[in-house]
């Protein structure tokens, strides 16, 4: 029988960033190879070919599809506002804070994402280091 279940409920901010554990549940309930997992990163620097790589994980090749992907995304989170902050605006201790409790958990991140079954389409996951 199917079992429905919350899949990446999040109790404070913090463990938000615990991906890993998200993706583990998920791929309980989907086939890894029927999961396509960017990062933010990719989606950034490289957005034509990120979603040129969607596209094909989704056979949506060409088209509109190429079209929307030379367009790109809208990014809503690139215009300043108050009360957003820089990394080089956070404590260097906080920083450090972070970065020590997240390493364990981009570790565990890198580990799932590399291991086989993954789309071929799937851009690879550079390892994460402290910013």
């Amino acid at each position: 029988a199917l079992q429905l279940r919350l899949v990446g409920r999040r109790w404070n901010d913090l463990e938000a960033g615990f991906y890993a554990d998200d993706l583990e549940r998920w791929f309980e309930v989907f086939p890894r190879s029927q999961t396509f997992v960017v990062s933010f990163d990719s989606l950034l620097l490289e957005p034509e070919a990120t979603l040129l790589r969607l596209g094909a994980f989704l056979g949506l090749e060409g088209g509109e599809w190429a079209r929307l992907s030379r367009q790109g995304l809208p990014w809503k989170n690139a215009q300043r506002h108050e009360g957003k902050l820089s990394v080089g605006d956070i404590d260097p201790d906080t920083c450090r804070r972070l970065a020590s409790l997240y390493a364990p958990h981009n570790a565990r991140l890198l580990a799932l994402l590399s291991q086989p079954g993954s789309p071929p389409q799937q851009p690879p996951f550079p390892p994460f280091i402290a910013g």
